[in-house]
């Protein structure tokens, strides 16, 4: 079954074209968030990127604050979350993805640089794709009508190209 959804028209047609010339992909897993049961499979996870990723291109984080987090963020293609996920319905930009430091909330990831700029100083998305694996990050609010308000769809008004997300 491959399922597609997008928030708008605009996000599906203002998908830049791909150029693998500069890929980076950061891997987040968190294991052993504190106050949240463990998620042993995020190291599945991660031995399987480390797998498939030359190691050249992959900044592997295990067990990481949300400062190391976004230091990497802005300069990666392909950003891959393994960890525990939260939903505000009420207000969604505090819907995050919680880390070894706390709650990497959706109005930190908007304010990071989302674009680098070429020598003619055209700027060029740089984060091309997040994949979150984690709870209630396209999950939405029964109660509330406009079923664009989840984290995966914030993360694509923040200006990811994509976004994989779990509706549990």
């Amino acid at each position: 079954i491959i399922s597609s959804y997008t928030p708008t028209l605009t996000a599906l047609f203002d998908l830049p074209a791909d150029n693998v010339a500069h890929f980076r992909m950061l891997a987040v897993i968190e294991p052993h968030a504190p106050n949240n049961s463990p998620l042993p499979g995020t190291k599945m996870e991660l031995n399987a990127i480390k797998s498939r990723v030359p190691s050249q291109w992959l900044t592997a984080l295990e067990t990481t604050a949300q400062d190391t987090v976004m230091h990497h963020l802005h300069s990666s293609s392909v950003v891959h979350f393994a960890c525990h996920g939260t939903q505000d319905s009420q207000n969604p930009l505090n819907s995050g993805l919680i880390l070894s430091d706390g709650l990497l909330d959706v109005s930190r990831i908007m304010r990071a640089p989302v674009a680098v700029y070429d020598k003619t100083d055209t700027p060029k998305k740089s984060m091309k794709l997040a994949f979150l694996s984690a709870c209630e990050t396209a999950k939405g609010d029964a109660n509330t009508p406009d079923e664009a308000m989840h984290l995966a769809a914030t993360l694509l008004f923040a200006g990811f190209g994509g976004v994989v997300a779990t509706m549990w």
